[in-house]
């Protein structure tokens, strides 16, 4: 097993979110706008993915901000009936996708053009496992989304398991999907990356080393011997989820927080991931260690 860690990976952390709407589809604020809201709030990086337009936002950036160009597709339909919506980031220009077409042909359409493709909000969506699994050539899942959580349908963890048990090596995204200011700053990704640029941020994100966030820091993670050792911010348990019934939750007693946890990972085990969870709900969520 060859599992390329994030936390001693060269580079720097940086904080961004990758999915949201500008004026130029059916957002509250102009690209500068939005732009300008998340720089304010402490981000790094943003990728504005408008509904099926090509928003150049590359003239925005500059040392201290980092700006992805990004489109979101919607297609398809699953076993609902409900279209799949696709989040492209780290396109060069326009996706022309016709309406008819497949979901396949639209994760291609956006590759061909340089982008990377992330699955917007499954739980909100109704998709199925069976739904999902059809789908090759995809960085990850968004495993929280903001706007989503306005439905209770915001977290989609249990649909990215699914997907690991059965072989699928995606990573998982936590995003606002931000159209204006009820799904701001609920969600984001922290990279560790060489430098605050696109194309860094990109390799990182290729290479998994991010992780997600509605709040909680993930400071370290160490797997050595079998072990996974995860150090955090002050939370209220620490999860480590692997196939079916493997995993271990670890809790603070007496209403107490923890910053350090352990697991001894199981033989025949294929994945084992960390969530970091806080007495109020807000987690973290590890992109999966892989073991085979």
């Amino acid at each position: 097993m060859a599992w390329s860690n994030p936390w001693q990976a060269e580079g720097h952390w940086y904080k961004g979110n990758l999915h949201a709407h500008s004026k130029a589809s059916d957002g509250a604020f102009s690209p500068a706008e939005v732009i300008e809201r998340y720089r304010s709030a402490g981000y790094q990086f943003l990728s504005i993915t408008d509904h099926r337009k090509f928003t150049n936002v590359s003239g925005f950036a500059d040392d201290g901000f980092a700006v992805i160009n990004g489109i979101e597709i919607d297609i398809g339909r699953n076993e609902l009936g409900e279209s799949f919506h696709i989040v492209g980031v780290g396109i060069t220009g326009e996706v022309a996708v016709e309406a008819s077409a497949s979901p396949a042909a639209a994760v291609a359409a956006i590759r061909e053009k340089g982008g990377d493709v992330i699955l917007a909000h499954p739980y909100w969506s109704g998709h199925t496992v069976g739904d999902l699994m059809k789908f090759d050539n995809v960085l990850g899942v968004e495993i929280h989304n903001q706007t989503c959580q306005g439905a209770a349908k915001g977290v989609s963890a249990v649909h990215w398991d699914d997907l690991l048990v059965r072989g699928k090596r995606w990573f998982g995204f936590a995003c606002d999907d931000s159209h204006g200011e009820h799904d701001f700053a609920g969600g984001w990704i922290v990279v560790r990356a060489k430098s605050l640029t696109p194309q860094a941020i990109i390799e990182s994100l290729r290479a998994g080393h991010f992780y997600a966030s509605q709040g909680p820091r993930i400071v370290n993670i160490e797997f050595e011997r079998g072990v996974v050792n995860v150090h955090c911010s002050p939370v209220a348990q620490v999860n480590f989820i692997c196939n079916t019934w493997r995993g271990r939750m670890v809790r603070a007693e007496h209403r107490k927080t923890i910053s350090q946890a352990s697991f001894q990972v199981p033989e025949g085990i294929t994945y084992v991931r960390v969530e970091c969870i806080e007495a109020g709900g807000k987690a973290a969520w590890s992109n999966p260690i892989f073991l085979t």
